[in-house]
């Protein structure tokens, strides 16, 4: 009835004042009923008018007089009822039906006319049954048809009624509908979207739900579906779901009907929909949402399965959710009317270069809406992916991405950012069932997705994970959000972590992690690697961890950590065998380690790629420079899972996730999730230091575990020089440098280098211990030393 458009103040105060008045009258002529006998002669002005006995008084009486002697009889009663009604929509925020008005009017005409054809029989006499109006009414129609005609087509009106209401609430079948079919009032329109193949109506609007209360139990439910239909030209194919469509706020029409496509048969609309899991603002919906069931977790496998949620035998007790700050109450909003507008900026940008299409569907995420479209027949996806920059110029955007196709869907997408991002509090993914119920080894609350739901990962399953972008794009953020995932979910027996921090800043609050969390390296003095010196040192001691851990394995057996781990819980395993925690290596900046270390260190960190998921060895490599000398081929081989914040070049997005994108993307958390052919977009959370902190003093109050100590990484200045060298002995490798030495013919430190795999200086000293055993000559510069012995003969008869 247009009373939704009004301020709540206002609104409430007309709802109000028409109840009263509804409750008025309807006192008023229920109160007639009895005492109409009486109070005629008053109420039609006789001299002899006594007093009334309608508790209402002369006001109440006259009007209720008005509306059922002097009116329509007995069913005048309708009209306070009506008033009641609006009051009702009205306070509840809704619009009134007009199909409810509707039938009102007909049953005030049915039975008005009803109750004067039966005074016209003689079968009544008081004019309560139909009132002066529905007596003249009658009178009038008989004068042509009769009272036979009268009493037939009354009949004939109340069959009508009957199959109109029996055909109203049949549900609708799933066949091709007429195009006015889809004009229906807003109550019908609420309804849930079925999940089905069929394709979705023209124009659907999913209200966002709030944010996720704190409590587990509460979080990710689905929201409902507010259809509507627009207008447009372009053809449109049969789909199961078309029925109980609401009429749109303003039809839509071409905005050149010139330029689309002529069709012999008239044309129905595309279709478009809005699907989101945010809140629209109470004055921008004609129908408040409803909620869902809860939405479904995906069944997890057997080896989820065997991970307990947390694990703990030292009295170790997680960090409360209570520790993070809760969700804003001022977040930003989307606008519908903004959505309308990129709506039909898209459309008429499409149709203004020839590319007609049959369907939109908007669907609002957290930082971007994605806009898919179903072109017309005969359209070509290189036609569309060409105008990506006429679209962004158009939207006046910050840039947006357009997927031609969408895996999995005959749809393309086009991704606009919003004006205001909404953001992400890690305690919103933590507090969900999607993180709570999670049965992962090592869950990643990794942020958002575009409709709004929680996701998590298994960083177990992934295995290894590799993280690129420009400077303070939130990849910091997001390490720390993944980290805080674990600390939340796992034990001090059940995960430890290696921290590597070059930008020496970035990880220094996990420095009270130390004697929890973090697995120390021998000879290393800080718990934190900051030191770059010290990254090749702790990389070695982990390969080292991982082949020691690999002969545990074969002696017991086992597969992987889960079934070595049970094994030792059962007790089914020699002394010696203990549980082992998963190790996660964190690095922060990879770029800095490859400047200054280059192969040494791309050595071990393929090894642990390559090696080390079986033992529970996982790595997070974070770079903010993504160019192939940092991020080498084979780093890439073995890092199948990527996540790409915003980067400067194209050339950038290719090297991290082999495609274009994320040069597009809008920064402050805005990421893109490579998981084998699975490309999404999320929106990633955030936590601040204070948050940190409080967490971190909540970690130290518990009781410490017993620290886990990699193996000692091993000294190059030992490997160099050997305990027999120092003690005044031979080398080890001595006979063989003798044999290698008599056999070439040829004395040099580079041959023994190659051949032996050794250093430069454990090469020099071998070759001083030949030259003082007579084997070799002295040295002559660059030239090769003189080979004493002639033949290994000799060399056995001399050593």
């Amino acid at each position: 009835m247009g009373e939704s458009g009004l301020l709540p103040s206002r609104r409430l105060l007309l709802s109000l004042s028409l109840g009263v008045v509804g409750l008025y009258l309807l006192v008023a002529v229920l109160a007639y009923f009895v005492s109409y006998p009486l109070d005629l002669p008053a109420l039609e002005g006789a001299p002899s008018a006594t007093p009334l006995n309608n508790p209402t008084g002369w006001i109440g009486a006259q009007i209720a007089h008005r509306l059922v002697y002097r009116g329509f009889g007995w069913v005048g009663i309708l009209f306070p009822l009506a008033l009641l009604y609006l009051s009702l929509q009205w306070s509840r925020r809704k619009p009134a039906r007009l199909k409810v008005l509707g039938w009102g009017l007909v049953a005030l005409y049915a039975f008005s006319t009803l109750g004067g054809w039966l005074v016209q029989i003689g079968a009544v006499e008081d004019l309560i049954w139909c009132g002066s109006v529905g007596a003249g009414l009658t009178a009038w129609i008989s004068l042509y048809i009769g009272p036979v005609g009268l009493f037939l087509g009354w009949i004939l009106l109340a069959s009508a009624a009957v199959w109109a209401l029996r055909t109203s609430n049949r549900p609708p079948k799933p066949t091709e509908e007429p195009l006015s079919s889809l004009e229906s009032s807003p109550e019908e329109s609420l309804q849930e979207e079925a999940p089905s193949q069929a394709e979705p109506s023209w124009y659907e609007v999913v209200p966002l739900a709030p944010p996720q209360t704190l409590e587990p139990a509460d979080a990710s439910l689905e929201s409902p579906v507010l259809k509507a239909t627009g207008l447009t030209a372009g053809p449109v194919s049969a789909s199961a779901d078309l029925a109980a469509k609401p009429p749109p706020d303003k039809p839509y029409s071409s905005p050149n009907p010139e330029e689309s496509p002529s069709s012999a048969d008239v044309a129905p609309q595309p279709e478009f929909s809005i699907a989101s899991t945010l809140c629209f603002p109470p004055e921008t919906l004609a129908e408040p949402p409803r909620q869902a069931e809860p939405k479904k977790l995906q069944p997890v496998s057997a080896d989820e399965r065997l991970t307990q949620p947390f694990q703990s035998t030292g009295g170790y007790e997680p960090p409360p959710l209570v520790l993070l700050d809760p969700p804003l109450d001022t977040q930003p909003i989307l606008p519908r009317s903004e959505i309308e507008a990129h709506k039909d900026q898209i459309v008429q940008t499409l149709q203004h270069y020839g590319i007609p299409i049959t369907r939109i569907t908007a669907t609002v995420g957290p930082t971007v809406t994605l806009f898919e479209i179903v072109p017309a027949p005969g359209i070509r996806i290189s036609k569309i992916k060409s105008l990506e920059d006429d679209i962004a110029l158009s939207l006046a955007a910050l840039g947006i991405r357009i997927i031609a196709p969408m895996p999995g869907k005959g749809t393309i997408g086009i991704e606009v950012p919003h004006a205001h991002p909404r953001v992400v509090p890690l305690r919103e993914l933590l507090s969900s069932n999607a993180f709570q119920e999670s049965g992962a080894a090592l869950p990643l609350a990794l942020g958002k997705t575009i409709t709004n739901e929680t996701f998590v990962r298994d960083l177990a399953q992934m295995p290894h994970l590799l993280i690129a972008g420009a400077t303070g794009q939130g990849k910091s953020v997001a390490l720390n959000c993944m980290l805080l995932s674990l600390l939340y979910k796992r034990s001090p027996e059940e995960v430890r972590f290696l921290l590597i921090d070059p930008k020496k800043v970035e990880m220094s609050l996990y420095q009270g992690l130390e004697h929890h969390y973090l697995a120390k390296v021998p000879g290393l003095p800080e718990p934190i690697i900051t030191d770059v010196r010290h990254a090749l040192p702790a990389l070695q001691s982990l390969v080292l961890e991982m082949e020691m851990r690999y002969e545990l394995f074969k002696e017991a057996q086992a597969r992987n950590l889960l079934e070595y781990n049970a094994r030792c819980r059962e007790g089914r395993l020699p002394e010696g065998h203990r549980p082992l925690p998963y190790l996660v290596l964190i690095m922060d900046e990879l770029a800095d380690l490859m400047m200054t270390a280059g192969k040494e260190v791309e050595t071990p960190i393929c090894r642990l790629a390559q090696l080390a998921r079986a033992v529970g060895i996982h790595l997070i490599v974070a770079t903010q420079r993504p160019s192939v000398n940092v991020i080498t081929g084979l780093i890439k081989a073995n890092f199948p899972v990527r996540i790409a914040f915003r980067v400067v070049t194209k050339v950038d997005s290719r090297v991290i996730l082999d495609t274009d994108g994320a040069e597009r993307l809008i920064g402050r958390g805005d990421l893109l999730f490579l998981m084998g052919t699975e490309l999404l977009r999320l929106q990633s959370g955030y936590v601040t230091s204070a948050e940190i902190e409080r967490v971190l003093e909540h970690v130290i109050q518990q009781p410490p575990p017993a620290p886990y100590i990699l193996p000692e990484p091993p000294n190059p200045e030992k490997e160099e020089a050997s305990e027999e060298e120092v003690a005044g002995e031979r080398d080890p490798l001595f006979y063989e440098a003798a044999l290698l030495v008599v056999r070439s013919r040829y004395g040099s430190t580079s041959l023994l280098q190659r051949k032996l795999g050794i250093g430069f200086n454990r090469a020099g000293r071998l070759m001083d211990q030949l030259e003082r055993a007579g084997i070799v000559g002295p040295a002559r510069g660059s030239k090769p030393r003189d080979v004493l012995l002639q033949d290994e003969s000799e060399l056995q008869a001399f050593l």
